[in-house]
């Protein structure tokens, strides 16, 4: 019989929904976890998996979901963007183009992403233009924008745009911490690695505090891992050491970090 109430799983949805959209993206998949197995849950599931950038959990709840003849846009835009970072080019692409408004925002930012893939870095600049015009949210689009920009070696305007999304009060803290890790690594490519650890340390010194997993700890310890790097340029290899210590603190199963010490064992 019916009650006029929706069902328990449409709330739960709701909820977890919300909390994606906020890009809180542990805690939605958190809250999806106790909403059943719809097409819904895995599209809240997979589209917070991206939000992780975790391309294989990613992939595995998008394609479930793109199943349905009728899946939705953002759920064929997100499992593309996931084959992208999985590199299966030919699956993306045949998965974008089942995709219904192709002038939408998020079709052109997966389309540019695409093209960046296949070293089109003029054309994927020229979508980025226009995404420009019509992202209210601009510093994803920034973001794409100055990394293709540092690959063609135009370091100054790339830098000038990573500066751009830092200003932004609006731009997600990770997404900032994400633009200075950026910028230093520009920076050192120009020879100013002095300048990139400078940046690196000021991150590090406003995040040390960071424990819990999140993507704001996963900026910090990539900001240590490329600070060690850094270090080990510079010759100073048991400052490198202590970087790549630091992380092991956070994260003891970090591989990364732990290869990266393994090979300055020989470092007293």
């Amino acid at each position: 019989m019916a009650t006029g109430q929706p069902p328990s799983d449409s709330l739960c949805l709701r909820k977890a929904e919300k909390a994606r959209s906020n890009e809180n993206f542990r805690e939605a998949l958190i809250l999806a976890s106790g909403c059943g197995h719809s097409a819904g849950a895995l599209r809240v599931k997979g589209l917070s998996y991206l939000g992780l950038y975790q391309a294989d959990s990613a992939v595995i709840y998008l394609r479930r979901a793109a199943e349905v003849p009728d899946a939705g846009d953002s759920v064929l835009i997100g499992c593309s963007e996931a084959l992208l970072w999985k590199k299966d080019f030919k699956s993306a692409v045949s998965m974008l183009a089942r995709t219904a408004d192709k002038k939408s925002a998020a079709y052109k930012r997966v389309a540019a992403l695409y093209l960046e893939m296949m070293g089109e870095f003029s054309q994927a600049i020229t979508f980025y233009d226009t995404l420009l015009l019509q992202d209210k949210r601009p510093w994803n689009t920034l973001f794409r924008k100055a990394q293709v920009l540092s690959w063609m070696k135009r370091f100054d305007e790339s830098i000038e745009l990573f500066t751009k999304i830092m200003a932004y009060p609006e731009a997600p803290k990770y997404m900032k911490m994400t633009a200075v890790i950026r910028r230093a690594e520009v920076k050192a490519w120009q020879k100013e690695t002095g300048k990139a650890l400078h940046e690196l340390d000021s991150l590090i010194a406003a995040n040390s505090a960071l424990s819990a997993p999140s993507v704001e700890l996963d900026r910090l310890l990539e900001a240590w891992q490329l600070k060690g790097r850094f270090l080990e340029w510079e010759g100073r290899f048991p400052d490198a050491k202590e970087a790549y210590k630091n992380i092991l603190l956070k994260r003891p199963d970090n591989k990364q970090a732990r290869l990266s010490l393994e090979n300055l064992l020989w470092v007293k």
